[in-house]
Formats: C-alpha cells, structure tokens, sequence
C-alpha cells in the first residue's frame, strides 16, 4: 500500500523497520539459515526495500549488507556462502538499478552532487559483497544483463552497468578470456553517437582493468588509441589521464615500446582539459614507464619528461611574474609534476654504475634554488620546493652529495628569517641519505645547530608548541634520524643536551603526530644503549646515552605521568607507555624511582574536593609499572590510572 500510494515517508519508516530486524537476526541467521528464528524470508523483505524506486529508501539497509558479509567473511565457509549467495545476487542487481542516471541526463556522471555521492557509496558496498558471487561472475551477470535487452538497453541502463562492472574490475581473473574480451570490443567499438556519461563510464572502467590488460598485451594498442582520442574531448580528458595512468603502473615493460607516444602526451598535456590530479597521474605513469627501459634512454627520456615542466618554471622566474594560485604560471604545477616524476623514476642501479638521473638534477638544481629564493616567504610554494628536492635526492641517493653543501646553506639562510618546518623535513631527509658519510656529517651537524636556534625561539613563545606542531613533528624528526643514522655524531654533538630538554618539554604535547614524532625520539635515543650490543661502538653508545637519561629520567618520567593523567586523549597513550617500557629496560630501579617522585606530585584532590586517586590506587599503579614485563602492560596500567582524574 505505502508504495502503490507513493508515500515515501511510510516506505522509509519499513526499510528501518525491516532492516533493524534483520539486524537483530543477522547471527541467528548465519548460525541456522532458514530454520526458526534465521527465517531468510527477512532478508527477502529487506532486498524488497532495496528494489524501491526511491534511492534514499534502499540505502538505509547498506549497513547491514556490511555486516553480514563480515560475518560471513570472518566465518570463510563456503556452504553458508553458497546459501547467502543469491540473495547478493539480487542486491547487486537492485544497486544497478538504483545507479541509473535520468534519461535526460546530459554531459558525463557528476561524483560531487548527491546522487553521484550514493553512486559511490553503492561502488564501496558492491566492493565489500562481491567476494560472496565471484567479481568474474559480479562481471558477466552486469554485462549479460546489457546484452540481452529486448532491443538493445538504453544509455541509462548501460552506463549503469558498467558503473557497477567497474567496482569490481579491478579483481578479475586474469584467465577470463570470454566476457573481457567482448566488453572490450564493445568500448574500442563505441558509436560516435553514444551519449557521453557511458563513454566517461567506459573510459573509468579500462583503467581499472589495467591488470587483466596487463595479462593481455594484444589490447594495448587499440586501447591507447581509444584513450589518446578520449584525451582530446575535454569531459573526458581527466578520466582518460587516470586510466592511461592506470594501464602504465600495470603495465610498465609492454607499455615500453609505446614511450614516444606517451613522451607526445606529455609535452601537449596543456592543451588538454586536465585537472591537476590527472596530470601529474599521467606524469607519474610516463615516469613509472621510464624505470624500466634501459639506463642509456633513461637519461634521455627524463631529459625530456623534465625540460618540459622545468623549462615554464624558469620563465616564470625570470619574468618576474608574481604567482598566482591556480593561474597557468602558478610554480605550484610545475613544482608538483617535477616532483613526481622523480618520485617515480627509480631505475635498478648497480654498485659503480652512474646513476642516469643525475646529471639531469645537477643541471635543474639553479632553477631550484632560484624558486626557493624567489618565494622563500610563500610556504606553499616553498613546500612544494622541498618536496620536489625531497624525491630528486631519494632518486639518486649519494649521487646528488655534490648538491648538499649549496642546498644546506640556502635551507639555512632561509629558515633564520622564515621558518617553515619543510626545511626541517627535507634536512631529515639529507640525514637519512647522508648520515652515514664521515664527509657529511660535521656539515649537517652544522645544519642542525644552525636550525635549532629560530626552531627553539618560535617554540619558546607563548603557546608555541602548540601553534607550531608542524615544527615540533619536523624537528624530532630530524633528531630521530641523526640517532638512526649516526649515533654518535649525534650524541658527542653539544646540540643534544638542548634538544633532549627541548623534548621533555614537549612531552604533554596534544597534537598527535608532533607528540608521536617526539616519543619516536626518545625510543630510538634509549635503543641506542640497549639494541645491537654485538656492535662495536656499543660500550660507547651506552657511555653516551645513560648519563642522559640518568640526569634527566626523572623528568621524563614525571612528563609522561603528566601527559597521560592531564593533557592526553587515551588512543595517544602507547607511545608514552613504550618510552616508559624502554626506560625500565635501561634502568629498571630508577624507574622506580623516579615513578614514586612522580606520583607523589600529583594532586590528591580534584577542583571539587574528591580524591583523584587514594594511597592504595596510587601504591597498586607503581607495581603494575615496575614489574610490567611488556609494553601492553603498561599503557593498560596508564589508561587505568589516568581515569581515576578524569
């Protein structure tokens, strides 16, 4: 009656009423499907629901979908699949149904309105069910569906298939040689009349079945030449970019012979109708593509990869054009496409060998340096900076060392009057490369001192830690990795005392990752007199680190007490809890020591006048602590005790 009466309000009044009962059925129906209280007829009335012809009606019953193929997932038993399967079958089909767009629709899919919103929150669900039919199987039904429509499908109709084909593409066997092949032909095949949402629909769809592709060489070609011509129709120029990307992360040897073509696509990518996104997709696919020819014309071919983004920066610079964001000179694109082409071109260097990237960002690295200087007081450009040098470096590895002294002393001059914490990230980064290096390491020591200076000033201002976490997660990073890369440099450094109180100080830190980056510090400064004793420098490492700790444990301990009862949420708890393992790994009895120091500056009453924690609560945490023998025993011993102030 409600839905031959059309009231919507009633029809979504029993989609809640059915769902929640199949909700508090669903265990009882996965334990004994079909018999007494697991009737299956519920399921029945809730696939009903799903059927209505109103979209906001079937989507209240998607969270139990989820639920029950977790269960069913969990269980991994192939009868009660056998007997949920037709009942996906049938909620796959209905989805599709529901994904239909208007058939007055014009102009591709939107993803951003509220409808295509439920479209893909219909893809995320037929990803979550689909292991229960087989995505092979999910494959053909949606495409035999298509195929046999009395007269052929609507537009609508299909586009809507293949939307629901392409959620599940990406995991079809690579032996299905019947269904595939025919779609395929289909797309390769597409009139020049077809409406264009299932042109958009089908173009998605080859760069999901990049790794089938992949499998199936003989596609490429006439793929490509499909997608160049999707390239040249602005609607769908995005969506192709993101396929042919798609197709060369999967398919990096065959798509070696058609390099030049990518090359092509490359240096007239401006005058498609790209999104950023979709461009430097198309760089990362080109550059991925790249790694695996051979070293000679991996020279040449990043040469060209680079001049094309490089050779609009420089212009830009010496114009003296001010960059606006957004605006075709915006450095911000070029600055992204150069840096992800070197994230990308990883070529398998052997000991001795030159590396062929190098050369190439010896050559660019003054246009770099120009950029940096030019938009020193922009941290958005001046991050985009440091990423780009970030992966030129990973790139090349010690084959840029020549860079390092220049690129130090500009990171340096910049950061004493604009102290953007990129600097501090990429000076960890010329840590993790160089480290080890006896030629390096007095010179990023120098770094090192020379940023910790304007990096304590900001910190020490009012509300500084926690206006700065940027800085603060930036600049225990650094730290970290000087202890991971070469402890003693490190520890010998008269830097070290500054930067241990400076971590005291940030212990009760709320911002998560600033507060992570800190306890990361402290557990690799107290692993470097306890790990790898077989080492050489060991007896030295300790000689170091214990005096450290000796003098200042008892603050640290003091700080995470303070942190975990006070300033902390209870999920950033374990890494306070794991320093703490650590320091009673060191020195089990001053742990106890310092732990009663602690617990006796605690106040004992709240601002109401309870007691926070009594003798006893206080006298059962320290032995919880001091004869923990694991981590987990302490962060739940930690969690417990801060309660008790809450």
């Amino acid at each position: 009656m409600a839905v031959a009466e059309e009231d919507i309000d009633k029809c979504v009044n029993y989609s809640r009423i059915f769902t929640e009962l199949a909700e508090a059925f669903l265990e009882v129906m996965v334990e004994t499907p079909g018999r007494d209280l697991g009737d299956l007829r519920i399921l029945g009335a809730v696939l009903d629901c799903v059927g209505h012809c109103q979209y906001e009606v079937a989507e209240i019953t998607f969270n139990f979908w989820y639920r029950m193929s977790e269960i069913l997932y969990k269980r991994d038993n192939r009868i009660l699949n056998d007997v949920f399967r037709p009942y996906i079958h049938r909620l796959i089909t209905a989805l599709s149904g529901h994904c239909q767009l208007d058939p007055d629709h014009e102009g591709i899919p939107d993803e951003h309105d509220e409808f295509g919103e439920f479209r893909l929150r219909v893809s995320d669900l037929v990803k979550d069910v689909v292991y229960l039919v087989g995505s092979t199987t999910c494959f053909a039904q949606m495409f035999n569906n298509i195929a046999t429509q009395p007269g052929g499908a609507s537009w609508e109709v299909t586009e809507a298939a293949l939307f629901t084909m392409t959620a599940v593409s990406k995991n079809i066997l690579p032996g299905e040689n019947e269904i595939v092949p025919q779609v395929l032909q289909a797309i390769i095949n597409l009139p020049a009349t077809t409406h264009i949402a299932v042109k958009y629909t089908s173009t998605r769809m080859l760069g999901q079945l990049a790794e089938w592709i992949e499998k199936h060489p003989d596609y490429l070609e006439p793929l490509l030449s499909f997608l160049m011509d999707s390239l040249r129709v602005d609607t769908l120029a995005s969506v192709a970019a993101t396929s042919l990307m798609n197709l060369c992360s999967s398919c990096q040897e065959p798509m070696i012979k058609h390099f030049d073509g990518l090359l092509q696509i490359v240096q007239a990518m401006d005058s498609f109708n790209l999104t950023h996104e979709a461009g430097v997709g198309l760089l990362k696919g080109t550059a991925l593509v790249l790694t695996k020819m051979p070293l000679d014309k991996i020279q040449e071919g990043l040469k060209q990869l680079v001049y094309v983004q490089i050779t609009p920066l420089s212009q830009a610079l010496k114009s003296g054009e001010v960059a606006k964001s957004g605006s075709k000179g915006d450095p911000t694109v070029w600055l992204d496409r150069l840096a992800e082409i070197f994230r990308h071109t990883n070529p398998s260097v052997n000991n001795g060998q030159a590396h062929p990237c190098q050369p190439l960002i010896q050559d660019i690295w003054p246009v770099l340096s120009d950029a940096c200087d030019r938009y020193k007081a922009d941290i958005k450009i001046i991050e985009r900076c440091c990423r780009c040098l970030r992966f030129a470096i990973r790139c090349v590895g010690m084959g840029s060392v020549v860079l390092l002294n220049p690129l130090v002393s500009q990171m340096v001059n910049i950061y004493q009057s604009h102290q953007h914490s990129c600097f501090l990230y990429l000076g960890s980064i010329l840590v993790d490369e160089y480290g080890k290096d006896d030629g390096c390491i007095a010179g990023l020591l120098e770094m090192l001192q020379a940023f910790i200076v304007p990096a304590f000033q900001l910190l020490q201002t009012e509300n500084g830690l926690r206006d700065h976490p940027d800085t603060v997660d930036d600049l225990f990073r650094l730290c970290a990795r000087f202890v991971q890369r070469n402890p003693l440099a490190i520890l010998r450094s008269p830097v070290m005392q500054s930067v241990l109180e400076c971590a005291i100080f940030a212990i009760t830190l709320s911002h998560r990752e600033a507060n992570a980056s800190v306890m990361k510090f402290f557990r690799d400064l107290i692993n470097c007199a306890t790990d790898k004793p077989e080492k050489q420098n060991y007896e030295t490492r300790v000689s170091l680190v214990k005096p450290l700790f000796i003098t200042h444990g008892e603050e640290i301990t003091k700080g995470i007490i303070t942190a975990c009862v006070f300033h902390l949420p209870s999920f950033m708890v374990p890494d306070q809890g794991d320093v703490l393992f650590l320091l009673m790994k060191l020195d089990r009895a001053a742990v106890c020591q310092w732990l009663e120091t602690a617990l006796k500056a605690l106040p004992t009453q709240g601002n109401a006048g309870t007691v926070n924690a009594t003798q006893k609560q206080l006298t059962d945490f320290h032995k919880a602590i001091t004869t923990a023998e694991n981590q987990k025993e302490i962060i739940y011993a930690l969690r417990d005790f801060a309660r008790l102030f809450r």
